[in-house]
């Protein structure tokens, strides 16, 4: 409870209650040291001054008595001549003791001494009217009066001035011990006081110094404690602060800084584990991507190399139609030789047109083809300029370049299979020409018509040929572009699978931060 409010203060605040505590502690301690000092002092100077100086001027007055009481029975033996001499001597002993009752009036202290006193200055004032009585006795010359007058009756005054002095002395003697013992008692009690409270202060000083230190050092060493935990990676650590003083507010600190330390660790955390799962999956898509990308890379160069045999039928289709060209103005030459057999020439012509049709249709579908392939061709360009990430579109374009290579190839299948047939009808008209020379001249106009229709399938094939071959470019240079893109995703895989690793590393690190409090 003590500790719970000194944490209401700060440090300094602290500090400073202790030592303004020590310090009136202390200020009691002089202050009490004063008073008993100014009372000893007091006491002393009483003692001094008053009781000590009435002894002594009791025991000055006694002894100058005593000397005037000698020299009382100077004057009472000494003869006339001498006799001034003696009085004389007798006056300065009254003079002292004057001089003395003087100092000692001025020290009396309280009723019963000046009582005292008192008394002693009437048997004093009885003991000068004896001795000048004896002086007067004295200076009559009789010598053995004068002897009895101070032997009898300045005895007896002489007696009550010593008693009285002596009464006087033992009372200024017995206050100079009371006194004595007052001083003593103040002694001892200024001892006992000034004891008392250093024992107090000593005893508060301990008490304040464990209850500061205490109300310091325990939430260091908890804050220590807690810094130490920190340290080793737990950052479960619940902070508990109480009160409003410098501690606290270091506690606070390091709660709002653990706090901090969890939200961030847990987010880094939750992020490695998603850059970890999102790096696999990239790793596994770019494999994939790999992979069908090096799929593409192989088909297409299948293609091209399919590209390349169209463009060579292709070729070799036009030559063929320019030597069928030559055959019929061949043929159309020989027909005025045959004649017999005009109707089945008729007939076979018939079928070299069918024919002839078929190839022109089939030739068209080819134009159509080569069209469609060459915008396949640009699209497949738009797609790998941004083959990075959209490698999937490219598939398709390339998966439909591939489906029209293959309707390419049919097409110049048939237009073989065409154009052989073709060549057969035209070697039996050939013949059947021959065997019918005298009815060339009513074919002679389909004849023309055949020659003009090859001479158009020629500059087809012609046209054909060189559009097959900016397709066959176009899909070498998309053979290029797709190994340029397995490239660049074989590098992406390698990326992948570092920050893969990076990731694993960087959550082995977060592992070591407990964020979580344990069962």
């Amino acid at each position: 409870m003590r500790m719970q409010f000194l944490r209401q203060f700060s440090v300094r605040g602290r500090l400073v209650l202790a030592f303004a505590v020590m310090l009136l502690l202390l200020l009691g301690i002089a202050v009490s040291a004063a008073v008993c000092g100014a009372g000893i002092h007091e006491k002393s100077q009483t003692l001094i001054n008053i009781r000590l100086a009435g002894v002594r001027d009791s025991l000055l007055m006694a002894e100058s008595a005593t000397r005037m009481r000698t020299r009382d029975f100077r004057v009472a033996i000494t003869p006339l001549p001498q006799l001034p001499t003696a009085i004389e001597r007798l006056s300065k002993s009254k003079a002292e003791f004057e001089q003395f009752r003087k100092s000692y009036e001025d020290s009396i202290a309280d009723e019963h001494e000046r009582g005292l006193y008192e008394q002693a200055m009437k048997d004093w004032a009885d003991y000068v009217r004896v001795s000048d009585e004896g002086v007067a006795i004295a200076q009559t010359g009789d010598m053995a009066r004068t002897q009895a007058w101070v032997s009898s009756n300045g005895l007896k005054s002489f007696d009550r001035l010593a008693a009285s002095l002596k009464a006087l002395a033992a009372y200024n003697d017995k206050m100079a011990q009371s006194d004595g013992r007052d001083v003593d008692q103040l002694y001892q009690r200024s001892m006992w006081t000034s004891g008392v409270l250093l024992v107090c202060a000593v005893g508060l000083a301990v008490l304040l110094a464990w209850a500061i230190t205490s109300s310091i050092v325990t939430p260091l060493s908890e804050a220590v404690a807690l810094a130490a935990r920190v340290s080793s990676g737990d950052l479960a650590v619940e902070v508990r602060s109480e009160g409003r003083d410098d501690v606290t507010q270091l506690q606070d600190a390091l709660g709002e800084m653990v706090a901090r330390l969890r939200t961030v660790v847990s987010e880094v955390r939750h992020g490695v584990e998603s850059v970890s799962t999102a790096s696999a999956q990239i790793a596994v898509g770019n494999a994939d991507l790999s992979q069908r990308t090096e799929e593409q890379a192989s088909n297409l160069q299948q293609t091209a190399a399919s590209m390349e045999q169209l463009t060579s039928i292709v070729a070799q289709n036009a030559n063929a139609a320019a030597q069928a060209n030559d055959l019929v103005t061949r043929a159309a030459a020989v027909a005025q030789e045959g004649g017999k057999v005009v109707g089945q020439v008729v007939d076979t012509m018939n079928d070299i047109t069918d024919s002839s049709r078929k190839i022109h249709d089939i030739i068209g579908v080819i134009d159509g083809i080569a069209f469609q392939t060459n915008i396949l061709a640009l699209n497949a360009a738009v797609e790998a300029a941004r083959a990075g990430e959209q490698g999937r579109g490219f598939a398709v374009v390339a998966g439909e370049v591939r489906s029209l290579a293959q309707r390419s190839a049919e097409a110049a299948k048939e237009i073989k299979r065409l154009i052989g047939h073709s060549v057969d009808k035209v070697e039996l008209g050939a013949g059947l020409v021959n065997q019918a020379g005298k009815t060339m001249e009513d074919i002679m106009a389909e004849v023309r018509r055949v020659e003009q229709l090859m001479a158009d399938i020629s500059l087809a094939s012609q046209e054909q040929s060189t559009g097959i071959a900016q397709v066959g470019q176009a899909v070498s240079q998309l053979d290029q572009v797709t190994q340029q893109n397995a490239a660049l995703v074989e590098e992406a895989a390698a990326a992948a699978d570092s920050m893969k690793h990076q990731a694993s590393r960087l959550a082995q690190v977060v592992s070591v931060f407990r964020v979580e409090a344990t069962a």
